[in-house]
């Protein structure tokens, strides 16, 4: 996105994926920090992409890294979240947590999402996802 022109600002709460990132693209800025407690100021962001994040935090977590995407988007701003639902990754890796897709889109609306238009479906490494686009309410 970075080499595309956009702001970009990533956030990881390991510093070796920090490390790793910033050998990928110097175009974007990198902050170490847990998404359950972003410290960005209210309405920071146009869009917030979340990819293989939500399916190592457990339900509550998950709730409170989407309202947290929701306090730091502008009104009308965009999210892009995967969650795991169903499938074993095929590596050994941290305990992941699968949501059911309705349950999912629960969490958006109760974080202030509207419910989402455009869903998908893939499977990878084993996995099952649900790539959910939705937008904050304004």
């Amino acid at each position: 996105m970075a080499k595309q022109g956009f702001q970009v600002t990533g956030v990881d709460n390991a510093e070796q994926m920090i490390k790793q990132a910033t050998k990928q693209t110097r175009q974007a800025q990198y902050k170490k920090m847990n998404i359950t407690n972003l410290r960005f100021e209210d309405r920071t962001f146009d869009g917030i992409w979340c990819n293989s994040t939500m399916q190592f935090l457990n339900m509550e977590q998950m709730l409170k890294a989407l309202q947290e995407f929701e306090r730091t988007l502008k009104a009308g701003g965009k999210l892009s979240a995967t969650f795991k639902t169903g499938g074993e990754h095929k590596n050994p890796e941290p305990k992941r947590h699968k949501i059911v897709e309705d349950k999912a889109i629960l969490l958006l609306k109760k974080a202030g999402f509207q419910t989402p238009k455009t869903m998908h479906r893939h499977k990878h490494n084993g996995m099952k996802n649900l790539r959910i686009y939705t937008h904050k309410n304004q």
